[in-house]
């Protein structure tokens, strides 16, 4: 994709679409999972966010420091990505050493513009819990002597910063080096030092063995996920055995749902302490789609919580078992009505102005019974940790160290605000889309709010 304009979302775009191609050609499976896709979305969609399914997609890379972060925040600035919400992966049932924030467009037009965002995780590699004061010491001697940006990327970047923008010129050539970041590592990897993060945590040995970091996984977006699931066990792929997320209820759907086929066996090149070459297997990159609904507010997300919160109460559940318990508990606490959903501050709306407000409606209530504005649903653009969790849980070739204390350490949270300069509260920007929208709807209506 050769990049006409350098604007933010012109270089979204073509990063997306880079990519993926990239990624199929790594990871073959990837192909089969977006073809699936596409045809579920054929068959299964509707209008709503029709014109973003083709094209959305997030990644997901990790990095081995808040330094790598810090790479990384100002490579995703000049894509228009900033980082959203903070998500701490070592509280979830299997304890995974990373904490999380993903980069993504904060404006709902630009989003539409261009999907596309990057979950990015963090190894805190200083945690005591995890890793001894040796391995605290190694590890952060390794980290120092990585660097994921190269001298024409990292001046690219830096002439950009300056300026605001790349220069047109330059788009093409900043788009393949930023590619290039993300393409998996052909340097042997050190056979031992592998062994020994990876008995602390795969994900450990992933982030910090290689050279650098690589995708993952890139997932596309589809609107009816156990379709999508079913269709590709039927066509022989071996997926994970629990779809993440609130199900489908009565209502509509809300956040987010995610799964994958299960992380590959692939070849990668090690040496031993001898200068031995060996080949292995390692199982760590995965094909993930998903699934998006609606924004919740506080309020609403926190009854979703309650929800799931009372099923993983009732004890050992087969899958089917905890689904329509789930869904149960849903319906209980939750109205089915999207209007309702918003009337009890339970989920964000964009207003949208009907044609023109009779004389004497004022209040939003008056105008929406009137016909004079319309609810349209924003889309959940971020991400749950438990299902993020869940899904890296559940394509690990085993669980790592046991961990006792997983509580969160809060100090991690501001060190990786520090890393990224701005980390955004996406109930914040839900909520500022709401307003504009309500603003806009008024004024397009003539009225003044009561």
């Amino acid at each position: 994709m050769t990049v006409t304009v350098a604007g933010p979302n012109e270089l979204r775009a073509a990063l997306a679409e880079q990519l993926s191609k990239m990624y199929a050609s790594e990871v073959p499976k990837y192909g089969h999972l977006v073809d699936a896709t596409n045809r579920v979305n054929a068959a299964h969609g509707d209008d709503r966010d029709a014109q973003r399914l083709g094209s959305e997609r997030h990644g997901a890379v990790r990095v081995a420091s808040f330094g790598e972060l810090e790479q990384l925040a100002a490579l995703f600035g000049l894509f228009g990505m900033q980082a959203v919400g903070y998500y701490d992966l070592r509280t979830s049932a299997t304890p995974i050493p990373v904490v999380s924030t993903a980069f993504r467009p904060i404006d709902a037009h630009d989003m539409a513009a261009s999907p596309f965002r990057m979950f990015t995780s963090t190894l805190v590699a200083d945690d005591e819990r995890f890793f001894s004061s040796d391995m605290q010491a190694e590890l952060a001697d390794r980290i120092a002597r990585r660097s994921l940006i190269g001298p024409e990327l990292a001046e690219l970047i830096a002439n950009a910063s300056a300026v605001g923008a790349i220069d047109e010129g330059s788009a093409d050539r900043f788009v393949e080096l930023a590619v290039d970041v993300f393409r998996l590592n052909a340097e042997p990897i050190d056979a031992s030092w592998h062994e020994k993060l990876d008995a602390i945590s795969p994900v450990a040995s992933d982030i910090a063995a290689a050279a650098g970091t690589h995708l993952n996984h890139l997932t596309p977006r589809v609107v009816d996920i156990g379709a999508l699931h079913q269709l590709m066990e039927d066509e022989g792929v071996t997926m994970i055995d629990r779809i993440q997320g609130p199900p489908s209820w009565d209502g509509p759907d809300v956040l987010l749902q995610q799964t994958s086929f299960r992380a590959l066996d692939e070849t990668r090149h090690f040496v031993n302490a001898d200068g031995d070459h060996l080949e292995r297997t390692v199982r760590v990159r995965f094909g993930e789609v998903e699934q998006r609904g609606i924004a919740l507010t506080p309020a609403g997300r926190s009854k979703v919580d309650a929800a799931m919160d009372a099923v993983k109460q009732m004890g050992p559940l087969s899958e089917p078992e905890r689904v329509a318990a789930l869904r149960n508990e849903l319906n209980a606490r939750l109205d089915a009505s999207f209007a309702v959903l918003v009337a009890n501050g339970d989920a964000y709306a964009e207003y949208r102005p009907v044609g023109t407000a009779a004389e004497g409606l004022r209040s939003v209530d008056e105008l929406i019974a009137a016909g004079n504005i319309a609810l349209v649903p924003i889309t959940y653009e971020d991400f749950l940790p438990a299902s993020a969790a869940g899904i890296f849980a559940s394509n690990l070739a085993h669980d790592g160290a046991a961990v006792d204390d997983v509580s969160a350490r809060l100090g991690d949270a501001e060190r990786l605000r520090e890393a990224v300069g701005t980390l955004h509260d996406p109930y914040a920007l839900y909520e500022a889309h709401q307003s504009a929208s309500l603003v806009h709807t008024r004024n397009a209506l003539g009225v003044t709010p009561r």
